[in-house]
């Protein structure tokens, strides 16, 4: 894939979005294109230094793993145009998150010392990271609310709602339902039961693994414990 190409997968992430042609292309000149089987870690070939790049998802699906105490917790998943990594540009422990493809994917990764560059010299970029990390701190915040003190309902819906980044309006469990169960940290039957209440309310529609969501606003209200 020419640089051409890559700067048309960057321009994608809202993040990038904004910045000019030369900028996107001089990320792109140093960046690394990799493509990923299901199962495989997302990571760049020529990996020297976790945390020393941030990772673009140019398509497919993968799950951000996070590892608490014996349990692999799912915080979310990227689909395309989604990015991750961003806190490992001043920070490297962002890279106990591990990203794993769920389906056929492909990533761009660019390595953090030119993300530094461009925020130094470019003011309206540096702003844009700031709001991108603030909300990601939000993010993190109600994450950490659902998992804690969430209903299985909330912590299913907030799943879902994360699932969608895109806004799709539907999603795919790629993992056994056992599996997800583990993830949310509830029971299997608890699992089940909360896809039968979001269900019965309307908020969702379920055909085995494929996921509808038919009340985004309800389904939201429900993953901050408001239903």
């Amino acid at each position: 894939m020419d640089t051409e190409d890559i700067a048309g997968i960057l321009v994608m992430v809202p993040l990038l979005s904004a910045l000019s042609k030369e900028n996107l292309l001089q990320l792109a000149e140093n960046a690394v294109f990799r493509c990923f089987s299901p199962g495989q870690r997302v990571a760049p070939e020529s990996e020297t230094e976790d945390g020393a790049y941030i990772t673009v998802i140019a398509s497919g699906s993968v799950a951000v793993i996070k590892s608490v105490g014996e349990k692999r917790v799912l915080m979310r998943m990227l689909g395309q145009g989604s990015v991750a990594g961003v806190v490992s540009v001043y920070d490297k422990g962002d890279a106990i998150s591990e990203l794993t493809a769920r389906t056929a994917s492909k990533a761009v990764f660019i390595r953090t010392e030119k993300i530094r560059d461009l925020i130094r010299k470019d003011p309206d970029f540096a702003e844009s990271y700031i709001r991108f990390l603030t909300s990601r701190i939000r993010f993190l915040n109600i994450r950490i609310k659902a998992y804690t003190c969430g209903s299985a309902e909330a912590r299913l819906a907030f799943h879902i709602l994360q699932s969608d980044e895109n806004g799709e309006g539907h999603m795919r469990v790629s993992v056994s339902f056992t599996k997800l169960a583990d993830m949310l940290d509830i029971s299997r039957a608890s699992l089940y039961r909360a896809f039968d209440s979001l269900t019965d309310i309307g908020v969702i529609e379920r055909n085995g693994s494929d996921i509808i969501i038919k009340n985004r606003d309800e389904l939201s209200d429900v993953a901050n414990g408001l239903l």
